[in-house]
C-alpha cells in the first residue's frame, strides 16, 4: 500500500509531487502493477471545509500511520509504503522539485527489496 499524505490545493511541494511524479505515465504505469494507492487529502479549510468524516477519517490515518511528532504536526507530502504484513519499509517527507518518477520509483523498487 503506498499512502500519500497530501495538501493538495496549498502544499506546494505536494501539488510538484502530484505533477511531476504521481501524474506521469512512468508512475502510473508502475502504480498499477505495483502499489495500492491511498490518499489522504488535507485541503486548506479557508478554501474547503472537509466533511466531519473526511476530517475523521484523515485523522484517523494520521494515528494509524503514526505520522505526527508529539506535538501533533506533520509534513506534508509525507508518503509510506506499507507492506502486506503491516510493515512501513519506506517513509519519505517532502519533495525535491525535479527529481521525477525515475528517480522515485527506483526508490520504491530498493525498499520492496528490503
Amino acid at each position: 500500500m503506498f499512502p500519500d499524505f497530501t495538501g493538495s490545493d496549498w502544499c506546494p511541494a505536494c501539488i510538484l509531487f502530484h505533477d511531476e511524479v504521481a501524474m506521469s505515465p512512468e508512475f502510473v504505469a508502475y502504480a498499477k502493477t505495483n502499489l495500492v494507492l491511498m490518499e489522504a487529502d488535507f485541503q486548506n479549510p479557508n478554501k474547503h471545509l472537509p466533511p466531519d468524516a473526511l476530517a475523521k477519517t484523515n485523522a484517523e490515518l494520521v494515528e494509524k500511520f503514526k505520522i505526527a511528532d508529539a506535538t501533533g504536526d506533520f509534513p506534508l507530502p509525507t508518503k509510506l509504503l506499507v507492506d502486506s504484513n503491516g510493515k512501513e519499509p519506506a517513509h519519505w517527507q517532502g519533495y525535491e522539485p525535479g527529481s521525477g518518477p525515475k528517480n522515485f520509483i527506483a526508490q520504491l523498487e530498493k525498499s520492496q527489496k528490503r
